[in-house]
């Protein structure tokens, strides 16, 4: 078989002729679309550019080209440079149609016919350097827009978002993506644009050597990949979430994997797992691609991957030809051993790169981490002149450090010891995790690490000096991360899920990658469960968003459906849950608007103990997103130093559980200042003093309420009355068969997921919206008073004068409890009790003096403050919601379809709303409910465009149909 050196010489004129030919067309195809003459020959290797002529004219010309004819390697080469003195530079490179002959020769075996030989006869000479665009190029591509069309980006089914430096733009010769190419120390080096019909050009006097593009961030990632072409490097990427760094050709593949090699070592990222991913150009006899990405992994020990498929050449191929899906094994599974042996140029004894840090095993979450540096010792210790084995503190800290454990200062003047993982995960340390740590290491190493002395030495050296290596003095001189913590903003906030980190604003919930995320978060942050974001419609189906709509909705709706004055009301309150529900999730906290969340009864007791609406289930939810340290309500001493003890460096939400009668808020205003000055402390005992993370939310539940109505108490506190449309016998439990969280199936998560990131998006639009006030106002009167005060004090006529010393005797004549024991009051304190009275009732109390008595009147329009359907906040509240029948499930009866044909609606309606009822009684264990809804539905909207009153149909269904609680309509605003 002709080789391609031999075909190169055999062939040196023809080859000549048609390059000539294929550059002239070029270069008339761009004189032609900048509007200038053609021409019929080409001048090469002049010192000046050649001026193009406009109608024979070169006076109103503003373009001109160079041709650089040279011979390398017996392979003739041709490059046009055509420059437009307006809309800039392009290049003709004649490499690529030479490959395109070479290919095509080697399929009909047929040697090139030459047909026109390049007759200019100027000597060849060195071309002189062009003008570099470079600096132009990067300052147009910043205000390139970055969304756009591109027909090659669909091409190769990579029309994604990615972690790119991206623009799209167009000029004479189409549209084009602009790529960022930079070093890697972070260089800009200028631009590759790549066309629709897949052409690519450089910025005039871009230096490619060690260029790349880089699709995610390579300085943070644990896994690099290295590539040839930027549509390649985007499948992989897409496929591993590799951070990868695209090299632009075979040829620059070594010096981007030697500047990483060289980078990772300065740096002391020994960890990170790196592959070259190399081009398989399987129908070239040398294949180029395989051979510089294997050279560049026997001189850097990084790894090999290439694509296994006949059919694909590069892993872009692979892509499109099967799946992302196959792209994954082959890199995951990439080694130099594997691939040196099936290369068809063998390479003889490729050097074993030195084996990785398991990173994983070292991050193990176990109290005992599991010993992983058995391949790969990191020695820390050395023997003396005396032959004494010694530690070294500077080799030490570094083994410390290559393992995760850091520094993070998360006040200005203390920091805290933390173990990264992955890169961006950290939980918090301590000296017992990293001495458990270090004397793991130590058991694993296997055998003698000195001449004289073994791993036992070198345990009890450890153990020895315990307070030394393990002390504050050494473990403060652990570098700190300096890495900035991802957190929630004012408009955005983040959910971390296994699979993916969702984003949610108040436009739009979107997930991403990790390998996108640019800074650390708490590992305990990470939820156990991954996640599918689902369409809007479907998340009324979720148990949790029934059960917070039904806690919003009065008891009777149980037996009977709400009128449309409940419906309004209904909505409002779950409306104001679910912003509070997206309140307690966002971590963002503004401190001039920090409140105390409180969870509180609608329902009015004597006890004041009634519980079971649905208070603690609510905060239950937000422990299944947010770190939430509970404290015991009742035991609280806002003076005890201790008393956030249990709290953690990532706690974001301080929850109190079930507060007393007694429970002050102004003793916590204190708690709430440091909380949003960012100084609160956790204070343990005999430990030193671990600040708490600024963006801390506090929340309460209670079966009482919260003392104080004054302005300063409205500004710190935000009450949710919760219905008692449960109670202790019909709980959730009862309603749903199914206890909440626990018994869950994948499903059903999945709608609650979904629901509260709703929540979340809900409260970025709306903000937090002020509660409806139910019973809220009556409760605080009795709280403060009592239940037979108030009944007394409904009796007292309007209007009228009465003495206080008269009135008083009489309250107690009447309620002699009042006049001894702990209820015992005085008639200051039922004057008082009577002024709050007539704050609540909307009454006017006036005092007055006589010669010896004092006396008071109560006037003045009383206002029924139990009146929860007042038109005010209907008109108020601008909120759009759409309501629909979440479930309708009732049982068909004989009469049904007698009673309903009585009825004055026209004759379609009977007969769908009969027919759907007859289907649902007669095929019940097969038919769909959803497809009974729908007949139903379709039976009442049709009423209600025909003008027909539909309340008797509906009240017909509820009065003579038999059904169970959890079978009512539930109307559910989304």
């Amino acid at each position: 078989m002709t080789s391609y050196q031999q075909w190169l010489i055999d062939n040196q004129l023809a080859i000549e002729s048609d390059i000539y030919t294929h550059a002239l067309n070029w270069l008339n195809q761009q004189a032609s679309a900048d509007n200038h003459d053609t021409i019929s020959t080409l001048s090469c290797n002049t010192d000046d550019f050649i001026t193009l002529s406009v109608n024979g004219k070169t006076a109103k010309s503003k373009a001109g080209y160079k041709v650089i004819k040279t011979v390398q390697r017996n392979k003739p080469v041709l490059n046009v440079l055509y420059n437009h003195f307006k809309n800039g530079q392009s290049t003709y490179q004649s490499t690529a149609r030479v490959k395109e002959l070479w290919e095509a020769f080697k399929l009909n075996k047929q040697p090139l016919q030459a047909a026109k030989p390049i007759t200019q006869t100027i000597p060849i000479s060195t071309p002189q350097t062009t003008k570099s665009t470079v600096t132009s190029d990067l300052t147009k591509f910043d205000k390139l827009p970055v969304t756009g069309v591109s027909e090659y980006l669909n091409r190769k089914q990579i029309a994604v978002k990615l972690p790119v430096e991206l623009r799209f733009s167009n000029d004479k010769l189409g549209k084009y993506i602009a790529l960022l190419v930079t070093d890697i120390e972070g260089n800009k080096r200028g631009l590759q644009r790549i066309y629709d019909n897949g052409d690519k050009r450089f910025s005039t006097g871009l230096k490619k050597q060690g260029g790349f593009i880089a699709i995610g961030d390579y300085t943070t990632a644990l896994n690099i990949a290295i590539c040839e072409g930027f549509a390649t490097g985007a499948s992989i990427h897409l496929a591993t979430g590799y951070a990868v760094l695209c090299a632009l050709d075979a040829g620059n593949i070594g010096n981007v994997a030697t500047h990483l090699k060289s980078w990772l070592t300065t740096k002391g990222k020994y960890t990170v797992n790196v592959v070259v991913c190399a081009d398989n150009d399987i129908n070239n006899s040398e294949n180029v691609g395989l051979n510089k990405a294997l050279n560049a992994c026997q001189n850097t020990g990084f790894k090999l991957a290439y694509p296994k498929s006949d059919n694909s050449k590069d892993f872009n191929d692979l892509h499109i030809e099967s799946s992302l899906e196959a792209i994954k094994p082959c890199i995951d599974n990439a080694t130099v051993e594997n691939i040196a042996t099936k290369t068809k140029k063998a390479i003889k004894n490729p050097p074993t790169p030195a084996p990785a840090l398991d990173i994983e095993a070292i991050n193990s979450t176990e109290n005992t981490p599991a010993p992983v540096l058995k391949k790969r010792k990191y020695v820390f210790w050395y023997v003396n002149k005396k032959g004494e084995l010694k530690i070294s503190n500077v080799d030490f800290l570094n083994f410390l450090e290559k393992s995760g454990f850091s520094r993070i200062y998360l006040n200005p003047l203390e920091s805290t010891l933390v173990q990264i993982f992955n890169n961006s995960l950290i939980e918090e340390a301590s000296a017992e995790k990293i001495r458990d740590f270090t004397l793991s290491y130590v058991d694993s190493l296997d055998g003698v690490i000195t001449e004289k002395h073994d791993a036992r030495d070198l345990r009890s050296a450890l153990i020895k000096a315990s307070n030394v290596y393990f002390g504050h003095a050494v473990l403060s001189c652990l570098k700190p991360l300096k890495k900035p913590f991802i957190t929630d903003s004012k408009t955005s906030s983040y959910v971390f899920y296994r699979n993916a980190v969702v984003v949610v604003t108040k436009d739009s919930i979107d997930t991403i990658p990790y390998s996108q995320l640019n800074g650390i978060i708490w590992k305990d942050s990470v939820l156990d469960r991954d996640i599918e974001l689902l369409p809007k419609s479907e998340l009324r189906n979720g148990m949790f968003a029934r059960f917070q709509y039904n806690v919003c909705s009065p008891a009777d709706v149980r037996k009977k459906p709400p009128t449309n004055e409940q419906k309004q009301l209904i909505n409002k309150r779950f409306s104001v849950l679910k912003s509070t529900m997206g309140y307690l999730m966002h971590r963002f906290c503004n401190p001039n608007q920090l409140k105390a969340t409180v969870f509180c009864d609608e329902k009015v007791s004597d006890l004041g103990n009634e519980g079971r609406s649905g208070k603690g289930l609510s905060m239950s939810a937000i422990r299944q997103f947010r770190n939430v340290t509970i404290i015991d309500g009742k035991s609280f001493d806002s003076g005890n130093r201790f008393k956030f003890q249990h709290a953690t460096p990532s706690t974001e939400v301080i929850f109190f559980d079930d507060i007393d009668k007694n429970f002050k808020l102004e003793v916590f205003y204190s708690v709430l200042s440091e909380i949003s000055l960012g100084s609160l402390t956790i204070e343990r005992k005999n430990s030193p003093l671990i600040p708490l993370k600024q963006a801390i939310k506090v929340a309460m539940t209670t079966n009482h309420t919260i003392r104080g109505d004054s302005a300063s108490h409205r500004a710190r506190k935000h009450e949710i009355e919760l219905s008692y449309y449960y109670d202790d016998k019909f709980t959730p439990a009862v309603e749903f068969s199914c206890m909440f969280f626990s018994e869950w199936d994948k499903s059903e998560w999945l709608l609650f997921d979904n629901y509260m990131l709703h929540c979340l998006q809900f409260y970025l639009e709306r903000g937090l919206i002020e509660p409806v006030v139910i019973n809220l106002k009556l409760r605080k009167l009795l709280d403060e008073t009592a239940h037979e005060f108030v009944e007394f004090a409904d009796d007292i006529p309007r209007n009228e004068k009465f003495d206080k010393s008269v009135v008083y005797d009489n309250f107690i004549e009447e309620y002699p409890d009042f006049n001894r024991g702990y209820k015992a009051i005085k008639q200051r304190t039922f004057t008082n009790w009577l002024k709050m009275y007539c704050d609540y009732k909307g009454l006017k109390f006036s005092e007055s003096r006589g010669h010896t008595n004092c006396y008071f009147t109560l006037s003045g329009v009383e206002v029924d403050k139990q009146t929860t359907h007042t038109p005010d906040f209907i008109v108020n509240d601008n909120s759009q919601t759409n309501d629909f029948i979440d479930i309708i499930s009732v049982e068909y009866h004989d009469w049904c379809k007698t009673e309903i044909n009585k009825l004055p609606y026209p004759k379609s309606t009977h007969i769908a709303v009969c027919e759907c009822l007859t289907r649902f009684k007669h095929e019940s264990k097969d038919y769909n409910i959803n497809d009974y809804l729908a007949d139903l539905i379709t039976a009442l909207q049709n009423d209600v465009k025909n003008g027909n009153d539909t309340t008797q149909l509906i009240q017909l269904i509820y009065d003579y149909g038999i059904y169970s609680t959890n079978e009512i309509p539930v109307v559910i605003p989304f």
